[in-house]
């Protein structure tokens, strides 16, 4: 037990921490099985499209199906251009939270660093006896990224497998197994945003205010509005039907696609994206998602 303990903080604080003079990289590490492409992937899950100068929601996603992990370091690189965007804040994630048994992990590290760098370093929990299991969707980080000012341009957000953090410090990414085995392969995935003027009608048809996410409050929030007792920020993001109306065969609709197992509502729907027809409604006070 030991053992597990001190080889896993010191992989992990190898990655986080710089205290080794020749961090460790995977492809230096002990091979397993060499996982399959997707086995271990890293990722972002990112709005497809959002207008200049907006504040959106990044999040920092693992995959692992094909095994359990002790823990992780990840470390975020600079941006791909210059003032593409700016990291405002970030948290942990749910997995970090919860993922020792519904507990926090045992030991987590989350840095933001000079010039738009994040590392993040998690052990799930000390003692072995809960580790991160072999599923899909694993949330780490939460960023909130401001976009640049300028239109017509592509915001890359990636990850790095080594590279400085604070002056004399380092940081990389790995993903430990259970006993302090890195693994040998995985794979980073950029998150890439568009930023564009037009990124001002983008939203998820079906979800109201703002959500980008289809549920109950939906079609109860649609019918408040319809009585007259509250406003909504877009006027398409409710229209299920997309006939260009609003009225109270959008919250049925609403109702039978959450509970009834009907179609999904017509694009864009359920994932954001932007209008691909005429319709008399407006987004005017949206910022897009």
């Amino acid at each position: 037990m030991k053992i597990f303990i001190l080889a896993t903080l010191l992989v992990l604080c190898s990655g986080i921490s710089g205290l080794a003079d020749d961090p460790v990289s995977p492809a230096d590490s002990p091979p397993l099985n060499p996982p399959a492409d997707g086995d271990f992937s890293l990722y972002f899950d990112t709005p497809a499209v959002a207008g200049p100068g907006t504040t959106v929601t990044v999040r920092s996603l693992l995959d692992n199906p094909a095994g359990p992990l002790a823990g992780w370091a990840l470390l975020i690189c600079d941006q791909i251009q210059d003032d593409s965007y700016q990291i405002v804040s970030a948290h942990s994630g749910e997995t970090v939270e919860e993922g020792n048994g519904g507990v926090p992990a045992s030991f987590s590290s989350l840095n933001l660093c000079p010039g738009h760098r994040l590392r993040q370093g998690v052990v799930i929990d000390f003692f072995g006896l809960h580790h991160l299991p072999a599923t899909t969707g694993h949330e780490r980080v939460v960023l909130d990224v401001k976009l640049t000012d300028s239109a017509n341009s592509i915001a890359t957000i990636p990850y790095c497998t080594i590279g400085p953090c604070f002056p004399g410090q380092g940081g990389e990414t790995l993903l430990v197994h259970p006993g302090g085995v890195l693994v040998d392969q995985f794979l980073l995935h950029d998150g890439i945003i568009e930023v564009t003027d037009s990124a001002d009608s983008s939203f998820v048809r079906g979800a109201v205010n703002g959500s980008f996410t289809i549920d109950l409050v939906d079609p109860l929030t649609l019918l408040e509005f319809l009585l007259g007792d509250t406003q909504i920020s877009c006027d398409r993001e409710p229209e299920f039907y997309d006939d260009g109306i609003l009225d109270l065969s959008d919250v049925v609709q609403s109702l039978a696609y959450l509970f009834g197992g009907s179609e999904a509502p017509p694009a864009p729907g359920p994932g954001c994206g932007l209008e691909n027809t005429p319709d008399p409604l407006d987004c005017e006070s949206f910022s897009g998602c």
